[in-house]
């Protein structure tokens, strides 16, 4: 059996998938390459318009994954750093972190 983190959040809402926020292109792409380096599934994505930071890039994650990404994030220099976004089944991205 496989496990899987799920975060619930007031309101009952439950999320698997986290992602992590840049204004920067660049600064998302060397996100990208150090949380890889962990052997940490990641995807590239757009940033959804929903969390209300402008357009762009992000990384997106397993909730399970949430503390190996602020790691990274402690770990590296991400001045362009906006924040970590839950995505809770069909509602609005929640800010985390």
């Amino acid at each position: 059996m496989r496990y899987v983190s799920i975060y619930t959040i007031p309101g009952g809402s439950k999320m698997r998938e986290i992602f992590v926020a840049f204004r920067s292109r660049s600064e998302s792409m060397t996100f990208y390459d150090n949380i890889i380096s962990y052997r940490t599934p990641a995807k590239i994505i757009n940033t959804p318009k929903e969390a209300g930071v402008g357009c762009g890039l992000s990384v997106k994650l397993l909730m399970r994954d949430l503390s190996r990404a602020k790691l990274v994030l402690s770990r590296g220099n991400y001045p362009s750093f906006i924040g970590i976004y839950g995505l809770p089944e069909g509602k609005r991205p929640v800010k985390l972190e």
